[in-house]
């Protein structure tokens, strides 16, 4: 039943600007929180990682795979570069360092890591229907992360 709290809460929503709740799903992946960044995504929603050609449509694999993403890098730091909108769409430009370890036993290789991409998505109502993070694969050193989750890719 609709009353006056519920159309507040839905003209609030529709008030929020789609560069807005892409600044908010940045800032929360930054801080480590998922859960947050996952509270910003509609029910439908498509997640495309175009870096490692991996594809997300429910919430509990994509929060998996920002948790592992996040763990694969220690001193994970996410900024935004720039961020803009044109319509129902927001554009960031973000910059991702980090130290990765490599190797197996006592004899690990640490590197850094510094990448930059773009994340692309269509809000509609103040949620997230359409992700798409575009950057290059080998700078980030995720190839591990993208062998933990090809099965995972829906079609």
């Amino acid at each position: 039943m609709l009353n006056e709290d519920t159309l507040s809460n839905i003209a609030a929503e529709r008030a929020i600007s789609p560069k807005a709740v892409l600044r908010s799903l940045l800032m929360a992946l930054d801080s480590g929180d998922v859960a947050a960044a996952i509270t910003t995504l509609d029910a439908p929603f498509r997640f495309m990682d175009y870096g490692l050609g991996l594809e997300f449509i429910e919430t509990p694999r994509l929060g998996e795979f920002w948790q592992a993403a996040r763990r694969l890098l220690s001193d994970t730091r996410l900024e935004i570069v720039s961020i803009a909108e044109s319509a129902d769409f927001a554009f960031a430009q973000w910059h991702l360092t980090g130290i990765t370890e490599e190797g197996s036993g006592t004899f690990k290789l640490r590197h850094a890591v510094s990448v930059q991409g773009v994340l692309v998505a269509q809000v509609t109502n103040g949620r997230i229907t359409q992700l798409s993070d575009y950057y290059d694969s080998a700078a980030s050193r995720r190839y591990k992360l993208a062998g933990q989750f090809t099965e995972w890719v829906e079609y």
